[in-house]
């Protein structure tokens, strides 16, 4: 038998131990599905995953009858400055009989030997390449979190999982997406899942944020979503309004509400949020901008109202997870203000009055407005608590908005009545359309006198 049949013979030998590979194979795999699932912790995983290595090292150690050893390589200067690994391969085209195959390090050579040996290297290990979405992924995530709220985040990363985690497409180098690729992706996925333009515009903004990334540090040499068009709007589903009619109340329902939740205070041992109720739709704060609103902030004199801090989610990063931990108070509002002075009716200073009393009959001294016995701040969760259990007392059923539907209220009052530049600059919106879009309450059914309205509008015509 000649040296080449011998080293065919070697790759086919033993039947047992490439069985004994495939097991291993299926094995990782079922390990990582357990992992996806929590059922195994990414360490336990990781730890497995190297005793199954090591056992895959044997196979070849058993099949492999040259030695596998470190040895000291020499610079261009003849100097030994670093260690690396070699073998030997049978090569009948050699005096010798065999050639050298050498690694900078034991598993780099071991990876060659899998390959000769026909011990390919797992799936489940090979790396995307490193310009694809899945690639660029988590070198992204880490930009993110250096860029915006943890809360965002969580948001990209909810996207991600819907709508990209484990297609194929994330696996393709972005430089070798073609335009038309994309745009059939895109067009499938809005088809296929029924996505309204809003979920459209999210899905594809995470693909445009990934892009841009890899674009600004050279990853990548092309912009491919700024050359793909968007599917035509009839493909869209129809976007739900995001608020029912009932989204705002009438003056006869802030009436009620005001008397229900003064009734269920009185009930409750001091729990202020219900004079929160009472208080919001004269000055129209977000939960957040309720809970912190201060004593400091509030000028009887002038009849303004300053709000300087808001209270949010406290996300916190634990082991590459993005997890809410609570509450905290920011110092910013919304939109990026830093603070934003409101009027304060008299309706709202009597509201405050009463609550300042409340404070010093149960001897509470806090520098915040809504506190409770023990002094501790009153959380953004109580107010939607306490609006919740005074809708059950009126029997509001339709009503399924949070403490947002006194602010809705505020504005629909305000809008036709106030200057529109006053209206904005006390909501606290960047521009006009955001508070004429989603704050003014319209009825759908016409008013009455709308049908002479347009029949005399005929007439003049």
């Amino acid at each position: 038998m000649n040296k080449r049949t011998k080293a065919e013979s070697g790759k086919a030998e033993n039947l047992e131990i490439f069985n004994k590979n495939r097991l291993i194979d299926q094995e990782i795999s079922l390990m990582r599905t357990k992992c996806e699932h929590g059922m195994m912790s990414a360490e336990e995983l990781q730890g497995n995953i190297q005793k199954m290595e090591e056992i895959r090292k044997d196979l070849v150690r058993a099949i492999h009858k040259y030695s596998i050893k470190p040895y000291t390589a020499k610079d261009g200067k003849g100097r030994k400055d670093r260690t690396r690994w070699s073998t030997r391969l049978p090569d009948d085209t050699k005096a010798c009989g065999y050639r050298w195959l050498r690694a900078n390090d034991e598993d780099s050579l071991y990876q060659l030997l899998f390959e000769y040996y026909g011990l390919k290297e797992p799936t489940h290990i090979r790396k995307p390449s490193a310009t694809s979405l899945e690639g660029l992924y988590n070198r992204w995530i880490e930009y993110r979190l250096a860029k915006v709220r943890p809360g965002t985040v969580k948001k990209d990363q909810a996207i991600w999982n819907r709508f990209y985690k484990g297609d194929p497409i994330t696996k393709k180098p972005l430089d070798a997406i073609r335009p038309s690729e994309a745009f059939l992706w895109l067009s499938n996925m809005v088809t296929s899942r029924h996505l309204t333009r809003r979920q459209y515009t999210e899905m594809r903004g995470i693909w445009s944020r990934i892009e841009g990334f890899a674009y600004n540090d050279d990853l990548i040499s092309k912009r491919l979503m700024r050359n793909v068009e968007s599917p035509e709007r009839n493909l869209f589903a129809d976007e739900k309004p995001r608020y029912k009619e009932e989204a705002a109340f009438t003056i006869s329902e802030i009436h009620q509400l005001s008397e229900k939740a003064s009734e269920l205070y009185a009930l409750s041992h001091f729990n202020t949020a219900y004079l929160g109720l009472m208080l919001d739709p004269y000055i129209g704060f977000r939960v957040g901008e309720l809970s912190c609103l201060r004593w400091d902030c509030i000028d009887f004199n002038k009849k303004t109202i300053t709000i300087k801090q808001a209270e949010a989610p406290k996300y916190v990063v634990e082991n590459g997870e993005i997890h809410n931990r609570g509450y905290e108070i920011i110092d910013h509002l919304k939109c990026h203000h830093k603070e934003r002075i409101v009027p304060l009716p008299p309706e709202a200073e009597s509201v405050l009055n009463r609550i300042r009393k409340e404070n010093m009959k149960h001897g509470v001294i806090s520098e915040y407005v809504f506190v409770q016995k023990s002094g501790e701040r009153v959380h953004t969760r109580a107010f939607h608590k306490a609006l919740k259990n005074v809708y059950k007392e009126l029997g509001w059923n339709n009503k399924i908005g949070g403490i947002h539907e006194c602010r809705r209220t505020y504005a629909t009052s305000l809008i036709g009545k106030i200057d529109d530049k006053d209206v904005q600059m006390w909501m606290g919106h960047k521009d006009w359309t955001t508070t004429k879009r989603y704050y003014q309450y319209s009825s759908q059914e016409p008013d009455p006198s709308a049908a002479e309205a347009v029949s005399r509008a005929f007439r003049e015509a």
